[in-house]
Order: structure tokens, then C-alpha cells, then sequence
């Protein structure tokens, strides 16, 4: 795991979640729900393509 690309991505994921709950009304709270979602995927994605990168070196 690359904790570099992991924490630079974690750290703006858990304000923008955090303020989604604190600012979105009641029935929309589920809404917050796709920052970590799409966290992993960019992360996984940003995984994957280095790792494709370093193989094709």
C-alpha cells in the first residue's frame, strides 16, 4: 500500500464527509455517504495505474 497517495487522499476525504454531515439537511445526510466511496475508487484507480506503469517500464 502506498501510504504517500493514501493519507493525501484520506485527509480531504474525512473534512468534505465530515462537512457533508454537519451542513446537509437530515434527509439528505445519505448523500455524505459517497465521499468514502469514491475515495476508494480514486485511490484504487491511482493504485492500479502505477502499478500498470511500473510493470510497462
Amino acid at each position: 500500500m502506498d501510504k504517500r497517495k493514501y493519507f493525501i487522499l484520506l485527509v480531504p476525504a474525512i473534512i468534505i464527509f465530515v462537512a457533508l454531515l454537519f451542513l446537509l439537511p437530515e434527509e439528505n445526510k445519505i448523500y455524505s455517504l459517497f465521499v468514502p466511496i469514491v475515495f476508494w475508487i480514486v485511490y484504487y484507480g491511482l493504485k492500479g495505474k502505477t502499478k500498470l506503469d511500473q510493470k510497462n517500464r
